[in-house]
C-alpha cells in the first residue's frame, strides 16, 4: 500500500492516475494507515495536488470509522497527528477521553487539539486542565477562563513557571481593568516560610515583566 500511495506522485501521468484510482478505493485500516504515512510528506507537491484532502475526505464516511481509529494508535508521529485531527472533527472521541488525552497523552500536539476541543465542549474543564503538565494545554486553560474568575484563582498561572501562562493569566486581569502588578505585589507581601520556592520564583518572574501593558494578546 506505501508503494501504491508514493506511485501517486510519480512522474508519468497515467502512473500516477491509476495509482490514485486504485488508492482511494483501498480502505482496510491497515492500509489506510500505510497510505497516510506517504501521503503526509508528499502533500502540497504538484504532482499530488488535492490527492491527501480527497482522501481524508474519503475517511469521513462511516464504513472508515475503524481505519481512523487506528490512525489515532498509529506508531507515526504524523500520521497519529493525522488520526486524532481527523477524529476530534468526526466527533469519535467521548469526554472523558478528551480530558484523558490532553493531561496524559505522549505527543504535544494531541494533547493540545484535545484539550481545546474539551474546552469548546466543556469551558468549566478549565480548572482541571489547569493542572497539565504541558505548559501550552495550562496556557488554553487560562484563556478559558471565565472574565470574571477571582483574582486568587489566577495566582497559580501567574507564576506558572511558563512565561506564555503567566502572560495569559495577567491577559485575564488586564481585560477586567485590574493591575497585575497589584496582584504580584499582594502576593508577595503574603508569602512566608512556608511559600514554596517555585511560587515565589514564579511570581518574581512575573512581576517583572508586569509593569507595561502588551499590546496585543500573547
Amino acid at each position: 500500500m506505501a508503494g501504491l500511495a508514493l506511485r501517486c506522485a510519480d512522474w508519468v501521468d497515467a502512473v500516477r492516475a491509476r495509482a490514485r484510482a486504485a488508492l482511494l478505493v483501498r480502505s482496510a485500516p491497515e492500509e489506510v494507515a500505510a497510505a497516510v504515512r506517504v501521503l503526509l510528506p508528499l502533500a502540497g507537491r504538484s504532482r499530488t495536488g488535492e490527492l491527501l484532502a480527497e482522501y481524508r475526505g474519503l475517511l469521513c464516511g462511516a464504513p472508515h470509522r475503524r481505519a481512523v481509529r487506528v490512525l489515532v494508535a498509529d506508531s507515526d508521529r504524523a500520521a497519529r497527528r493525522f488520526g486524532v485531527a481527523l477524529a476530534l472533527e468526526l466527533g469519535e472521541y467521548a469526554r472523558g477521553d478528551l480530558l484523558r488525552t490532553a493531561l496524559r497523552d505522549r505527543d504535544q500536539v494531541c494533547r493540545t487539539l484535545c484539550a481545546q476541543r474539551l474546552l469548546d465542549l466543556e469551558p468549566d474543564q478549565a480548572g482541571r486542565l489547569l493542572l497539565a503538565g504541558d505548559a501550552a494545554v495550562r496556557e488554553l486553560a487560562v484563556a478559558a477562563l471565565p472574565a470574571d474568575v477571582p483574582a486568587t484563582r489566577l495566582v497559580a498561572p501567574l507564576a506558572d513557571r511558563a512565561r506564555m501562562v503567566r502572560a495569559t493569566a495577567r491577559w485575564q486581569l488586564y481585560g477586567r481593568g485590574e493591575p497585575p502588578s497589584a496582584v504580584y505585589r499582594r502576593q508577595l507581601g503574603r508569602a512566608g516560610r512556608s511559600t514554596p520556592v517555585r511560587l515565589l520564583a514564579g511570581l518574581a518572574a512575573g512581576l517583572g515583566s508586569a509593569g507595561t501593558r502588551p499590546t496585543c494578546r500573547p
